[in-house]
């Protein structure tokens, strides 16, 4: 599988794949599995648009794990997120399945509107 990357007018192999889709989120969550099987690596961007509330924060992690198996960290966290803002990390070392982890805190019920997307390769 793979796409046609516009900005470097070639076909890249892979797969694109959204761990989080945006959304604006007011609590702590895990994202759905994704299977990953043919890839090794996962090239994402994490993009926040809106945070409210008092003192909002978001913190991402990725996790990973065999078919069934016990969820791993993978990887270094996003910095966490205060504002709107983007970045984009690489994680290697995927197993079969693949997820986000989203973890938001504040007072005063804080939301964050953000997205988790990418490839995977």
């Amino acid at each position: 599988m793979g796409r046609y990357d516009s900005t470097r007018n070639q076909f890249v192999p892979g797969e694109d794949v959204t761990l989080f889709p945006a959304a604006a989120r007011g609590a702590t969550v895990n994202g759905s599995a994704v299977p990953c099987t043919e890839f090794n690596d996962a090239d994402l961007t994490l993009t926040v648009t809106a945070a409210s509330g008092t003192l909002p924060t978001l913190d991402v992690t990725v996790e990973t794990r065999f078919y069934g198996g016990t969820w791993i960290a993978i990887g270094t966290a996003f910095a966490q997120k205060v504002a709107a803002g983007v970045d984009r990390l690489m994680f290697g070392g995927l197993r079969d399945e693949v997820r986000g982890v989203a973890t938001i805190g504040g007072t005063g019920t804080p939301s964050v509107t953000f997205s988790l997307a990418g490839h995977l390769k």
